[in-house]
């Protein structure tokens, strides 16, 4: 099977891109996989291994992608990473893998942001909800005015319908995500795939507290990911300043980037905690591992939840560590051994008790990190992943070959008197069924 995919890479930051080179790594071995990317080039390493085909620079190659078995696109609510695969998408169905089932965010970016168009963005809210609700997305964009896409109302509106309609078909990694696109009734054909588990690079275990300057008489809370208030990170910091025992038994290591509206820094400064939590900034993975390796309890909290599957926690939780959770969307399907799930509605008292009771009982976070390990190693396989995408890609995708070469012939032509001398970029995407049109 020749599959076309779409996605961030590294080096770009991003959660996805970790995913996808994880993926292509396994999914290799059972297809022959072309990267499609928007004006990025990948590590090296990625370059190597795989034929990358840079569409933003050569948009006239777009055409090729008829003559693909299958094209996956992995959709996320970062305008940045997503806006040039939302686009050729519009015009190229394929499958689209849904990180986030909220794509508001998404959305608010490529109109506001990326097309300088926030009337766009209004007709995209009108298109889907109606002048009701395009009217509170408008009053929403006044200045000093909170944004639609970050109140908890952003659930009843997730704005995803124009990506949904063009999808072939749609991979989740929840039932929570699979039954809404079920009520929704856009999504044509649906498949629920468990995010898979990351390897553990060996070197990260072997570093210690005091090589990392961390101190050895305190419970480490750690957090990985971007720093944005729905990871309620300034509600943990609240309830560890309210509570004496907390304040002097517990430290905070925070390990991502965060965004000029939420300064989680500057918060912990007028609690009085400056000395019990420590910013790290964006780190590589290899040295966020060693961090997390080191920690006693890992913070994973999201609310309001855009849908999404935290690559972050499977990583937590093949470590061995134990974490806190909200109790919604895919994390309220994780079994109850193997995470602490908070309920928003009640969220400061419960943090308060379950943090106090995780710093007392080394015991009980051995017990529930190890089950957390053991499920996501049985029930996050990439193998698995890679098999179910490649049956549902079968049954998604139904080509005629003779009719497809056919088809190949009139494109590779189009393209090549479009490109002139710059043909022989197209050449080796070719079929061995065509390789004559190689010499």
């Amino acid at each position: 099977m020749k599959i076309a995919w779409f996605s961030p890479l590294p080096p770009l930051k991003s959660g996805i891109s970790e995913y996808s080179e994880l993926i292509l790594y396994h999914l290799k071995n059972y297809a022959d996989v072309d990267l499609w990317v928007d004006g990025f080039s990948p590590h090296p390493h990625i370059c190597r291994d795989f034929r990358v085909i840079n569409y933003a620079q050569e948009r006239k190659v777009l055409p090729l992608l008829k003559t693909y078995d299958a094209i996956v696109y992995n959709m996320g609510n970062n305008a940045e990473f997503h806006s040039g695969m939302y686009e050729v998408l519009k015009e190229y169905a394929g499958i689209v893998i849904l990180h986030d089932y909220i794509l508001h965010h998404f959305f608010a970016g490529y109109w506001i942001n990326k097309k300088g168009n926030p009337e766009g963005y209004l007709q995209e809210v009108r298109r889907q909800y109606g002048p009701e609700v395009e009217e509170l997305a408008k009053k929403s964009l006044q200045p000093l005015a909170k944004q639609l896409w970050e109140t908890e109302e952003v659930q009843r509106y997730p704005l995803n319908k124009s990506v949904l309609e063009k999808a072939a078909g749609v991979v989740v990694h929840s039932e929570f995500v699979k039954a809404l696109l079920e009520g929704t009734g856009m999504a044509r054909k649906i498949l629920k795939l468990n995010s898979p588990y990351y390897p553990v690079p060996a070197s990260s275990l072997k570093k210690t507290r005091e090589e990392l300057h961390l101190p050895k008489d305190k419970v480490i809370f750690a957090s990985m990911g971007f720093i944005v208030p729905f990871k309620r990170l300034d509600k943990v910091l609240q309830v560890i300043a309210s509570n004496d025992f907390l304040r002097k038994n517990v430290f905070v290591l925070v390990i991502g980037e965060g965004t000029p509206n939420y300064q989680l820094e500057k918060m912990a400064e007028n609690l009085g905690l400056t000395g019990q939590v420590k910013f790290l900034g964006y780190l590589p993975i290899e040295e966020a591992y060693a961090y997390l390796n080191c920690a006693d309890v890992c913070l994973n909290l999201r609310y309001p939840s855009m849908g999404e599957t935290s690559g972050s926690l499977i990583r937590i939780m093949c470590l061995g560590k134990p974490a806190v959770v909200s109790n919604v969307g895919w994390y309220s399907e994780l079994p109850d051994d193997c995470a602490v799930k908070i309920n928003p509605g009640n969220e400061a008292e419960e943090l308060a008790i379950w943090l106090r009771r995780l710093a007392l009982d080394s015991g009980l976070r051995s017990q529930m990190g190890e089950a957390a390990r053991k499920y996501v190693l049985k029930e996050h396989s990439p193998e698995a992943f890679v098999k179910g995408l490649l049956n549902f890609a079968r049954s998604v995708t139904t080509i005629d070959p003779e009719k497809m070469y056919m088809r190949l012939l009139d494109v590779v032509t189009d393209v090549m008197v479009e490109l002139g001398r710059g043909a022989e970029l197209l050449l080796p995407l070719l079929p061995d069924h065509l390789i004559w049109m190689r010499t």
